[in-house]
């Protein structure tokens, strides 16, 4: 993923993937966030708050208005997403190797400046393109890895024919 400054916040990802080719797990990511003057991480949880699931962290978004945010390999899933209403200038979107599910796209129609977002490894099928198809700034769209049909891909090609889509 791409770092993001944020105040004096220099917040980043990592991604180890799995060795073991027959295990559920994808892999290990973390998010980072270190105090951007020193490299130094701070006295206290910056973006955490204590034992939440990831999806209830999200509730940072509420203090930050981004244009771009990658989740890809982290613990987000179909109930964070509704935390992306505070973002209505989101263009783009990295939910990779994450739980998001179709219902979870759902959720998502409202991000009217959405431009890329990255499906990749998800849990979403061709019911989920429905969701996709109402976003209508769309320009690259990641979906290998995915259950997504070659004739739904066939679909969102001719709604975005001026869109990139990667199966």
């Amino acid at each position: 993923g791409q770092a993001a400054l944020l105040g004096d916040v220099l917040s980043f990802t990592t991604y180890i993937p799995n060795t073991q080719l027959c295990s559920n797990d994808e892999g290990t990511s973390k998010l980072w966030a270190v105090y951007f003057k020193t490299g130094t991480a701070f006295a206290s949880p910056v973006i955490g708050f204590g034992s939440r699931s990831f999806d209830g962290r999200l509730e940072v978004l509420k203090s930050v208005s981004l244009v771009g945010l990658d989740v890809s390999g982290s613990k987000i899933s179909d109930r964070g997403l509704p935390a992306f209403d505070t973002q209505p200038r989101l263009r783009l979107l990295d939910l990779s190797f994450t739980c998001v599910s179709d219902q979870g796209l759902k959720s998502l129609t409202h991000l009217k400046e959405l431009r890329h977002i990255s499906l990749i490894g998800c849990q979403v099928t061709d019911v989920g393109t429905d969701s996709l198809m109402q976003l209508s700034r769309l320009r690259e769209i990641y979906l290998t890895k995915s259950e997504i049909s070659s004739e739904a891909v066939e679909n969102l090609r001719r709604r975005f024919p001026m869109c990139r889509i990667q199966r």
